[in-house]
């Protein structure tokens, strides 16, 4: 494993309330894996910029949460939610779902936003 390291810090901020984080420069994210269930996250938004681009596509980063040091790579899935009242938070996170599932399956350290995924199938 490299290097590179980035702290996290448990995030207890959900929902639309999770813009003030970003406001204060913080990035919302969920972490998990086979050896542990999902837990919601939150690490400094210019720091983790300049970890991926140090990073790479491939290179395992630690990711130091209570203390700990979790080799992790990186796969994101953006959705946009708009607030009308067609849009619901269960299509949404299936939209971010989709969008992260396709960036782990065509290669590591990916980055997807949902919709580009089907523009994408369809070139291939």
């Amino acid at each position: 494993m490299s290097n590179l390291t980035l702290n996290a810090d448990t995030r207890s901020t959900v929902g639309r309330k999770v813009k003030k984080l970003r406001r204060e420069g913080l990035l919302p994210a969920n972490i998990y894996g086979k050896k542990f269930k999902s837990q919601a996250i939150q690490v400094n938004f210019s720091k983790y910029i300049k970890l991926s681009n140090e990073a790479g596509e491939t290179t395992l980063i630690g990711l130091v949460l209570e203390g700990k040091k979790i080799p992790v790579t990186i796969s994101i899935g953006v959705a946009s939610f708009r607030q009308t009242p067609e849009d619901q938070v269960n299509r949404f996170i299936k939209d971010a779902d989709e969008a992260m599932y396709f960036s782990k399956e065509h290669g590591r350290n990916r980055v997807t936003l949902h919709g580009q995924e089907k523009k994408i199938k369809k070139a291939a």
